[in-house]
């Protein structure tokens, strides 16, 4: 099954095989439009749209610990 997201004048599509969670960059322009068009069954849930993602090396997008995250535990224990 495929999903398309269009966001203004731009667009893309994936490949949607069971759940999982999809991460699309569609650009700063045409934040006026969102549509979603499927050629099946599909369940959406949790949508987000951001203009700006900070990248703090904290979490992925998937809440995945990354490489800093032991240096901010320990900076906020250091705290107490």
């Amino acid at each position: 099954m495929t999903l398309t997201v269009k966001l203004g004048s731009m667009s893309q599509t994936v490949e949607v095989n069971g759940p999982k969670q999809y991460d699309l960059n569609l650009g700063r322009k045409g934040f006026y439009d969102v549509t979603f068009e499927t050629d099946g069954d599909v369940y959406l849930d949790n949508i987000h749209v951001y203009n700006f993602v900070q990248d703090g090396q904290l979490y992925d997008v998937d809440g995945n610990a990354l490489s800093c995250l032991g240096a901010m535990r320990s900076l906020n224990a250091s705290m107490n």
